[in-house]
């Protein structure tokens, strides 16, 4: 599926089996039908299931590309670049930290215990929370 844009639109068109064709043109979020899978009505199960596992793949890399977006901010958060929470014309970004504990098959009641006595095991993760600009009314 090899996705092309012009302005807000977005048009999928399938390059390989089953034969090429536009399946749908997908706009902004702001912008989409009621409906946004009327496109789809048209499609045998075999395009549908090639769209489906094209889109998964498309997910899939986003989210790298989006990991690797996040562990940029991050390095330049270390270097001193940026803060913890910024805000651009493009949108803002805030580094939120999550801290969790992993217990031992202690009893529940000594859970607190291992806490304060640095028994259990402290896992710190952090994540960029980005957000695009709010619409100017």
């Amino acid at each position: 599926m090899t996705p092309s844009t012009s302005g807000t639109l977005t048009s999928m068109t399938l390059t390989s089996n089953p034969p090429a064709s536009t399946i749908c043109t997908v706009a902004s979020p702001s912008t989409l039908p009621s409906t946004p899978t009327d496109c789809l009505e048209d499609l045998s199960p075999d395009q549908l299931i090639y769209l489906a596992t094209q889109t998964q793949s498309s997910i899939a890399e986003l989210k790298t590309f989006l990991d690797n977006i996040r562990a940029r901010l991050t390095n330049f958060r270390d270097l001193g670049i940026i803060d913890d929470k910024l805000s651009t014309d493009y949108g803002s970004a805030t580094l939120v930290t999550r801290t969790t504990y992993s217990y031992s098959p202690a009893v529940k009641q000594l859970q607190e215990l291992e806490v304060l006595e640095g028994i259990a095991t402290k896992k710190t993760s952090a994540t960029w929370t980005i957000r695009a600009p709010k619409p100017q009314a």
